[in-house]
């Protein structure tokens, strides 16, 4: 499971819910730290994670198989959104090994997510040497400038996949975020529709967890109440106990 951040929304810096729901679940955990919107964001942030060390011990630490400082903030930044610079990056990726030393999470790999192409900016670059691995977040949906049908997506995939990996070097890329949305608007030559969420899932997930990649899905569930438009979860809305996924997970060889 990935986490956006460790603090419960709605708090300033209580410890997020998603944390005692995996320890109950013994779900492993991509913990992302929110850095965006000013130093107290990432304050605020390394306040719950110690009250989570402290709190719940090895129950939580065991679980955690990385730590995401950030989440497409490099990517916003560019877009002209609340983002963050990559030296105001690269800042936080120091606090945050600084704080982790001489915890249970001293030894978890750090690293940041973004999208590919904020990687492949030169002025980000810098950033790479600095974290553990790298996070790609990869939409076909979203890449409408480009031939984005379901047909295509295996392509529009792996191109910038193979972009970041070639960029990262001996650092290794997670795939942090990807999916196909079940419902919702066409996109340029995308057709959201739980057909193509499968194919989607074949074509990617099925090749990802063959070769062995660390692959975070988006999303098991999008909407627990009414419907998000896209809507890219396996579930549709509702409690999750009573519902059947919306497609198959099977891998066909």
């Amino acid at each position: 499971m990935l986490t956006k951040c460790s603090v419960q929304w709605g708090t300033k810096s209580d410890i997020i819910q998603a944390i005692p729901a995996a320890i109950e679940t013994n779900t492993k955990l991509l913990l992302g730290l929110w850095i965006s919107g000013g130093t107290q964001s990432l304050d605020n942030e390394i306040v719950a994670l110690k009250a989570a060390i402290a709190k719940y011990g090895t129950k939580f630490t065991s679980l955690v198989v990385g730590i995401s400082v950030g989440s497409e903030d490099l990517y916003r930044d560019a877009a002209g959104e609340v983002g963050t610079t990559s030296a105001y990056l690269v800042s936080s990726i120091k606090r945050v090994r600084t704080a982790i030393a001489g915890t249970a999470l001293a030894g978890v790999p750090v690293g940041h997510v973004d999208t590919y192409d904020s990687f492949l900016n030169g002025t980000n670059k810098a950033v790479i040497p600095a974290i553990d691995f790298i996070g790609f977040d990869g939409y076909p949906y979203w890449e409408s400038t480009k031939a984005n049908s379901i047909n295509d997506a295996m392509t529009r995939f792996y191109d910038g996949y193979d972009k970041t990996v070639k960029l990262a070097g001996n650092k290794p890329v997670w795939v942090t975020e990807t999916g196909w949305p079940v419902t919702g608007k066409k996109n340029n030559l995308a057709v959201a529709s739980a057909a193509n969420a499968r194919i989607y899932w074949q074509k990617i997930a099925c090749t990802l967890i063959q070769k062995k990649v660390n692959v975070f899905w988006y999303d098991l569930q999008e909407s627990q109440w009414g419907t998000a438009d896209p809507d890219f979860g396996i579930f549709g809305a509702g409690d999750l106990g009573t519902l059947s996924p919306r497609y198959s997970l099977v891998c066909v060889r």
